[in-house]
């Protein structure tokens, strides 16, 4: 099998476009009075993600075309699997964020304190009785 990081080098620009649904902390999923939801959750476990989410990033950028399209994302809410993911990818592989063209009310604030300020384009859905949370944002390869 494959390891998730080897994809980009296995297969360099092959593809418009590509969905990076990371593995996250899934905090889009806790529901408070359900303790099974959010107990195997722990700051360690948060680092430890993001740098799976960092390699599978750039795993992800280096098969997509120049000019191929990326979306991240992952139901979880934290700014560190998200908006710092983004602000590295930014910083590191020189992704531009696009707008999102999808319209939802329960959205939450994104993270933008000394970051990109073009990571304010991803949305951050709010948990509801009716869906989980979720983060998105749309990617473009220069």
């Amino acid at each position: 099998m494959v390891e998730e990081k080897e994809y980009g080098k296995l297969y360099p620009k092959k593809f418009d476009k590509v969905l990076l649904d990371a593995p996250c902390s899934g905090e889009g999923r806790f529901i408070g009075s359900e303790a099974k939801t959010y107990r195997n959750w722990s700051e360690r476990t948060v680092k430890d993600l993001v740098k799976v989410q960092k390699k599978l990033f750039k795993s992800a950028y280096e098969a997509l075309k120049d000019n191929g399209i990326m979306v991240y994302s992952t139901c979880t809410l934290n700014k560190e699997e998200n908006e710092e993911i983004l602000n590295w990818a930014i910083e590191n592989l020189g992704v531009k964020l696009l707008d999102i063209e999808f319209d939802i009310k329960d959205k939450l604030p994104i993270y933008s304190d000394n970051l990109d300020k073009n990571i304010q384009k991803a949305i951050k859905i709010l948990p509801t009785k009716s869906q989980e949370g979720f983060f998105i944002a749309k990617l473009i390869k220069n």
